[in-house]
């Protein structure tokens, strides 16, 4: 018969008690968002990809010269002399049932084109000047795109904005330094 294995006495001193609490708060902060919806890494690019395409077909109906970058490249559509950056943004569920579209951003380009994705359709795309977005790196919308009205609402498919900083663009890229007065009305 063996002798039953007895656990050492455990002294909850200020110490011991402050790290408990401390881990007791952190797993609060991680049980507040769910898990990122299964998705495999090929998945994520295909999605990427497909609405890069999708972005493309739209500019390219609506008239504009298009072009699809490499996957490696700074930005990924280059419309006359516009450098667009795509970004495709499945829904990232909250633990009280709501949740958040959300994409990181490089600010590499002149245009970013965010499109809040369920699967494989796209909600919704919101067309925002890299001026708008500043040193953000990351975007989120809050709720289901037809129904948000937090500070990028005003940027939902809203293409006219694409068709005017292409055109202010011109044929050669530059960064542009978008809805800038001077910019815009000089000719600059």
């Amino acid at each position: 018969m063996s002798t039953p294995i007895l656990a050492p006495s455990i002294d909850f001193d200020e110490w011991t008690e402050q790290r408990f609490y401390n881990h007791l708060a952190h797993l609060d902060q991680v049980a507040r968002f769910a898990p990122w919806p299964e998705a495999e890494t090929d998945d994520r690019m295909e999605l990427g990809r497909r609405v890069e395409t999708l972005a493309a077909e739209v500019l390219s109906e609506r008239g504009h010269n298009v072009i699809l970058t490499s996957h490696k490249a700074a930005y990924d559509i280059l419309a006359g002399g516009l450098r667009v950056e795509v970004k495709a943004a499945r829904r990232y569920p909250h633990t009280n049932g709501g949740g958040r579209y959300q994409a990181n951003v490089h600010n590499r380009a002149d245009l970013l084109v965010l499109a809040c994705c369920k699967g494989h359709e796209v909600m919704g795309w919101f067309i925002i000047p890299t001026a708008e977005i500043g040193k953000r790196r990351n975007l989120a919308i809050w709720s289901e795109p037809e129904a948000y009205a937090g500070k990028w609402s005003t940027f939902l498919d809203r293409w006219d904005i694409a068709d005017e900083a292409i055109q202010a663009a011109g044929p050669h890229p530059a960064q542009l330094t978008l809805w800038n007065e001077q910019t815009l009305f000089c000719g600059g």
